[in-house]
């Protein structure tokens, strides 16, 4: 029995990136993965062969969830940030308020809601022990910049 992924080329990722992309937006991976399946026929399944298909008729080949997150990988496109990517930003941020009025922050090209901005400033501080005034100098961790930028 072989129950390894098909190989999905580039050339078909590719041309269903857009519409993944603007899936994933507001959905969990699993909803696009079925979403993907139901509507538009793209699935990156695992094949069953087996000398006996009878027997095995009645399983439902699994979507391969790691296909996609490796996919998603090589677009750089990513919902969440980590806690030293969020200091980063959060210190760019202070300073670009310090000069201009409003500062918007995109992470792979989706605006990122002021709640969760200020989620991140509060996780943050907690977790700094209350010390909301402090600040990290330089960039420690490394920022994807086609993945993040600042209007």
């Amino acid at each position: 029995m072989d129950s390894r992924p098909r190989h999905i080329p580039p050339s078909e990722w590719n041309r269903w990136k857009d519409t993944i992309l603007a899936l994933r937006r507001g959905k969990t991976l699993k909803e696009v993965m079925a979403l993907m399946r139901d509507i538009h026929g793209f699935s990156a399944r695992y094949s069953i062969t087996a000398p006996y298909p009878a027997i095995f008729s009645r399983i439902t080949p699994c979507l391969s969830q790691s296909q996609y997150e490796t996919q998603l990988n090589v677009w750089e496109n990513r919902k969440n940030l980590k806690a030293d990517e969020w200091a980063d930003i959060l210190m760019i941020i202070d300073k670009l308020d310090s000069r201009y009025e409003t500062c918007r922050v995109l992470v792979s090209g989706h605006p990122v809601p002021a709640a969760r901005i200020e989620r991140a400033r509060r996780y943050r501080a907690a977790k700094l022990g209350g010390a909301k005034g402090r600040r990290v100098a330089g960039i420690r961790g490394k920022l994807p910049s086609s993945a993040l930028s600042f209007c």
